[in-house]
Formats: structure tokens, C-alpha cells, sequence
């Protein structure tokens, strides 16, 4: 991330339109709880789809068991790619909408610690766990705007101690995630 966050600082020599470090401006607000609500949906569909189709359950297989699948004639690279290729997907639609709530971007909403929500998400929710994640992205959702709300000005800087104990907490107490194979 802190690669893609610096090439982002300097793509204005590149990209004029991006404006580098400054952000890019004039974007129009167009996302609203009816297009957030339709593209999860969608999403929720398609991923549903495809884990159950004959794709997903390769994907699926390379995941539990690389070798395994592997020799059992599953095309591990195709797999991966293909597995990419749907996350990089619906990435580019979560990011269209991030970018359209708030009409601006900045390469500085984008730093490391940022990273961190993906993972303590899927870690909640449960390793190839759909409902799960999803359960995992409401509650962190949740606990995040809680600790802005309810906890005194100034806690912010916390969150780099609260990430790791939610994490830890989580993993020792409950290590299927909150779902388990639900």
C-alpha cells in the first residue's frame, strides 16, 4: 500500500487529471444508499454464483489445498488469476462509489493503516465465509464510527493499539471468525 500511496502522490506527472498529492476534485456525488444497497446485491449474487459454480469450487480448492487440487487437475494459475481478476472487479466498484460519496480523493485517505481494515474484516467474519465477512463488515463499520462517537476527542491515535487487540482477541478466542462455517 505505501508503494501504490506514493505513486499516487507523484502520478501528476504521469496522469495530469489525478493532480498528485493534491487529490482529485469535481467529482460528482452521485452514490447514494440505493447505489451502495444495489452493488452489494450484486455483489452478494455473483459471488454466490460463482462459488458454487464449477470455477468457484476450483477457486475454492486452490484455496484450501494448492497441491491437492493441483493434482487433481485444476488449473491452479487460471484459478488464481480468475480469483484476482473478480476481486480486482468489484474492488474497482467499491472504489467508484468510495469516490463518488465524497467527490474527492486524496492519496492520503489511502495510507498503511487503511490496509488494515480488509484484513481485520475477513479475520472477524471468517476465512471463506460470505456471511460471515458481511456480518464482519457491519460490525467493524459499527465499532469504528462507536469509537468516534461515544469515546473522547483525541482516542483516535488509539486505533493503532485497538487494531491489534481486536485481532488478537479474536483469533485466540474465536479463531473460525465470528460465523464460523455458517
Amino acid at each position: 500500500t505505501v508503494i501504490i500511496q506514493v505513486l499516487l502522490i507523484n502520478s501528476d506527472q504521469v496522469i495530469p487529471e489525478t493532480k498528485g498529492a493534491r487529490g482529485m476534485v469535481g467529482i460528482p456525488q452521485m452514490t447514494s444508499f440505493f447505489w451502495a444497497f444495489a452493488f452489494l446485491v450484486l455483489t452478494l449474487v455473483v459471488v454466490r454464483n460463482v462459488l458454487y459454480s464449477s470455477t468457484g469450487r476450483a477457486i475454492v480448492s486452490v484455496r484450501e489445498d494448492e497441491l491437492a487440487a493441483k493434482a487433481m487437475g485444476v488449473d491452479t494459475i487460471r484459478s488464481k488469476t480468475t480469483a484476482f481478476v473478480i476481486g480486482s472487479f468489484f474492488a474497482g466498484i467499491a472504489g467508484a462509489l468510495y469516490a463518488h460519496l465524497y467527490a474527492f480523493l486524496s492519496p492520503n485517505y489511502f495510507g498503511f493503516v487503511k490496509s488494515f481494515d480488509p484484513m481485520i474484516i475477513i479475520v472477524l467474519g471468517g476465512l471463506g465465509n460470505m456471511t460471515g465477512t458481511l456480518v464482519g463488515t457491519f460490525l467493524w463499520a459499527i465499532t469504528l464510527e462507536g469509537m468516534r462517537i461515544w469515546l473522547p476527542q483525541g482516542f483516535e491515535a488509539w486505533r493503532f493499539v485497538v487494531y491489534p487487540i481486536v485481532l488478537l482477541l479474536v483469533m485466540l478466542v474465536r479463531p473460525q471468525g465470528l460465523m464460523g462455517k455458517l
